[in-house]
């Protein structure tokens, strides 16, 4: 969660969730885009589903009904509260009001609590009826509905429960409305890594180089497992792989082996919805080929809910060549604690209630940090309201638990 947008991904297995055909200024539904609203951009992508929804998400009223987003301050003027002009409250604006932010804490850059007051007092409380207070607390509260659109979209509408999952936060905002968000869904574990502030730009870092290149491919399964016809095709196919592979290595222009992950598009035959499934290492054997249609078929299943039997056809030969970082994360070390720093007034359950204010930097690994309490960093605010219990790891990360699960 940045400034403008929220997005959710899926990862399994310790890799993201891929897509081959994403919408380019597509317009929205519930999270995800349209087809045949945008320009389809056919290139590998992390598979996302975005919503908008950040800090600098305008709240206004549209008669009589609160609304946030999808209207953002930007960074310039930014949030009433930045105090360079902007006059509309944000969600900035609200969590600053419900003492989620340090009005000092953001390395030098003082945000002031009476502009966020104000801002949310003449276009939101007093055209509602409430008190300021209240409508932050609403403003906070439909931000977090609207996350929760984009979270829903890559588990529960694509037939995943949310609750065996633990949810990661990244960017300026998300360690503020995480946990709020994890129980919505129900899900019990909560992890925010080191500088998760600045979570894209630490991501460039340390993100693998990798190259993916396709072709298209269409073939029956029956043809390609089938142990009279197989054996031309599955020779077409194994020499579009191994050219596709070569290819990938040329763009890479390195002589590092790297890591080779061969995939095929799958679909039913007469159907447009397919799937990119992963070829086991090997020879492409009528046996390699059937696990793939296989698990196509299980992923159509945890996707539809309807278990089909129908043929099942190849569209798409894929290869992805990766090269490792190679970076190792460096440990973090921190003096023992952890040591509050004070107490903030927070508004938690309805309710201002006094936490302790921990420095993320003075949270050695092992730590416990019992809800509620705030964590702070230069760059983004964590609470962990109560029934929540954070421990601090030799990453410097931090991973939450307790909720409902």
């Amino acid at each position: 969660m940045g400034g403008t947008t929220a997005k959710a991904g899926l990862v399994r297995g310790g890799r993201p969730g891929i897509t081959h055909e994403f919408q380019v200024g597509g317009k929205g539904s519930f999270g995800g885009r349209r087809p045949g609203t945008g320009v389809p951009i056919k290139v590998p992508a992390i598979d996302l589903a975005e919503v908008g929804s950040g800090g600098g998400s305008i709240a206004w009223v549209d008669a009589g009904t609160l609304r946030v987003g999808p209207r953002s301050a930007g960074a310039d003027p930014g949030p009433a509260c930045y105090g360079r002009g902007g006059t509309l409250p944000t969600v900035t604006d609200a969590d600053l009001v419900l003492g989620h932010l340090d009005p000092g804490g953001f390395t030098g850059f003082r945000l002031s609590p009476d502009l966020a007051r104000a801002a949310i007092d003449e276009h939101v409380a007093r055209p509602l009826g409430v008190d300021v207070v209240r409508a932050a607390a609403a403003i906070h509260d439909i931000a977090n509905a609207q996350m929760g659109a984009a979270v829903h979209v890559v588990t529960v509408r694509r037939g995943i429960d949310p609750r065996g999952f633990t949810l990661v936060a990244l960017g300026g905002a998300a360690p503020t409305h995480v946990v709020r968000l994890a129980e919505r869904f129900g899900i019990g574990r909560v992890l925010v890594p080191p500088r998760a502030g600045v979570g894209s730009a630490v991501g460039l870092l340390y993100a693998d180089l990798a190259v993916e290149r396709a072709r298209t491919f269409l073939a029956p399964v029956s043809t390609l497992v089938s142990c009279s016809a197989s054996r031309d095709a599955l020779g077409e196919l194994a020499s579009a792989l191994a050219d596709l592979e070569r290819a990938a290595r040329a763009d890479l222009e390195t002589g590092e082996p790297g890591t080779v992950v061969r995939s095929l598009g799958m679909r039913f035959i007469g159907q447009a919805h397919a799937f990119t499934v992963e070829l086991p290492s090997g020879p492409v054997t009528p046996e390699a080929v059937q696990r793939a249609a296989d698990e196509f078929r299980k992923r159509y299943h945890e996707s539809y809910g309807i278990e089909l039997r129908d043929p099942v056809e190849v569209t798409t030969a894929r290869v992805r060549v990766v090269l490792p970082a190679g970076a190792d994360t460096p440990a973090h070390t921190a003096p023992d604690g952890p040591a509050a720093h004070g107490t903030r007034r927070v508004w938690l359950d309805g309710a201002f209630r006094d936490v302790p204010v921990h420095p993320r930097d003075g949270c050695a690994p092992g730590a416990e940090l019992p809800g509620p309490c705030l964590v702070t960093e230069p760059q983004c605010s964590l609470l962990i309201p109560p029934g929540w219990r954070g421990t601090a790891d030799r990453d410097g990360a931090l991973l939450l638990e307790g909720g409902t699960a």
